[in-house]
């Protein structure tokens, strides 16, 4: 999986860098950029399955009427 991960992060800094004329000497730069948006995108994905699981689970409970 972390490889995985990493070739994302590889893929996106490199289409960043193409986006950005192919500037040299910037790759960390554009490493770091692809790395926060990927980490991002998989936290956001992850807080989405936990509501959604989370309100599948409560659909299907019969909590008494308060």
């Amino acid at each position: 999986m972390e490889n995985d991960l990493e070739q994302e992060i590889h893929n996106l800094a490199y289409h960043i860098w193409q986006s950005a004329g192919n500037e040299v000497g910037r790759a960390l730069d554009f490493w770091l950029m692809a790395e926060r948006m990927v980490i991002e995108l998989a936290a956001d994905s992850a807080r989405l399955a936990n509501t959604t699981a989370t309100s599948a689970w409560e659909a299907t409970t019969n909590w008494p009427s308060a």
